[in-house]
């Protein structure tokens, strides 16, 4: 078997979690709820997205080729967007009316963090060996995310949609593993998602009957 080393960078598509900070499918709830969508940092760092399907394509062009047998290459897109104008994308398409909130990253990760400014993988060498080049443009990736998660009903579940909770993170639907909700007052009326709740307190892996 052939053995290649790929990395994908910030791959994405359809039915990816927003939980663990996944910035598209986040973005696109928000901007379906007209919830403001948040920022961090100016949003002038950059970052480039790629198509899980052409990420997998790459990956089995490489496999399939002797002469990348020990060798390292980036699979994935070139296509470069700062963190902001995604936001604002994002709210285009989803044709919400979100406000974007700016967030210090001190105020989510701590005064020692540092974010890496530009992100963009040069992937000519995939190119130059297997004709590797991605198909899906950023445009298409968000609305084919928006259009998974209107079809999943995921849009219309959030903070807003909860009363009682003050944060809600994670896939909400009955195939996906269990939302991660925290609770500030009696167990509110969810949809009838498949979601139940452990009484007054945070739920991180185990799902039970409210008390």
């Amino acid at each position: 078997a052939t053995r290649a080393q790929g990395h994908s960078g910030d791959h994405c598509g359809p039915r990816q979690s927003s939980a663990y900070g996944m910035v598209i499918p986040n973005m696109i709830q928000r901007a379906m709820r007209n919830e403001p969508i948040q920022v961090f940092g100016d949003g002038g760092q950059s970052r480039c997205f790629s198509a899980v399907h052409d990420v997998v394509r790459g990956a089995l062009l490489l496999m399939d080729s002797p002469d990348a047998e020990g060798e390292v290459f980036n699979v994935g897109s070139d296509e470069e967007v700062t963190v902001l104008e995604l936001a604002q994308r994002s709210k285009r398409i989803c044709n919400g009316d979100s406000p974007i909130e700016f967030v210090p990253y001190e105020r989510v990760y701590g005064r020692s963090f540092e974010d890496m400014r530009r992100r963009v993988p040069n992937v000519a060498k995939a190119k130059r060996l297997v004709g590797f080049e991605p198909t899906i443009g950023l445009r298409r990736i968000v609305e084919d995310v928006a259009a998974d998660l209107r079809a999943r009903g995921q849009a219309v579940v959030g903070v807003a949609a909860l009363p009682g909770l003050a944060a809600i993170e994670g896939d909400v639907e009955p195939r996906a593993r269990p939302a991660r909700l925290e609770l500030v007052g009696p167990a509110p009326q969810l949809p009838q998602r498949g979601i139940e709740l452990v009484g007054i307190r945070r739920i991180d892996r185990h799902v039970g009957r409210a008390g």
